[in-house]
Order: C-alpha cells, then sequence, then structure tokens
C-alpha cells in the first residue's frame, strides 16, 4: 500500500488530486481500498463512498452523487461493482 501513501504525498505537494483505480472481486477491493486509505494515513471521517454496500465511510448511493458536487473530501471511493452512471 506504500502507493497511495506517495500519490497523496505527491498530490499535497502538487496541490492536485490523484486517482487509484482497484479492481477485482468487490469485497477483495473494498479491502485493499480501506487499507490503501489507512496506508496513506486518510482519516475515515473524510471518506464518502458511493456505492451500494456497507463500509466504514459515509455512503452515498450511487444515484445521490452529485451531492459532491462543489465539495471536499480527503478521499471518495466509487465503487463501481454494482452499477455506474455516469451521466446521473
Amino acid at each position: 500500500m506504500r502507493v497511495a501513501a506517495r500519490l497523496r504525498a505527491e498530490a499535497r505537494r502538487a496541490d492536485e488530486r490523484r486517482l487509484l483505480v482497484l479492481a477485482g472481486d468487490p469485497d477483495r477491493a473494498r479491502r485493499v481500498a480501506e487499507r490503501a486509505l489507512d496506508a496513506a494515513d486518510v482519516d475515515p471521517a473524510g471518506v464518502t463512498y458511493v456505492g451500494t454496500a456497507d463500509t466504514p465511510w459515509e455512503r452515498i448511493d450511487p444515484d445521490g452523487v452529485t451531492r459532491l458536487l462543489g465539495t471536499t473530501r480527503e478521499a471518495v471511493v466509487l465503487d463501481c461493482h454494482d452499477e455506474c452512471r455516469p451521466n446521473a
């Protein structure tokens, strides 16, 4: 999970955002996301999960993702395993 910590440090230095893509089994991907966020020292209170599974983070259903527009979060986990509607 060093890659997640490196990406976060790089993003902070550049005052930009970074994207870490995880693929594969949905449950495993969510576990890896949790480990990556922990390794990058991201406060769970600053994480929003967009998807339908139960997670330890604030959860928004995919049809409510527009609520994030104009906001800033430490991290957003976008889970496209069950559904992905980019124009919703």
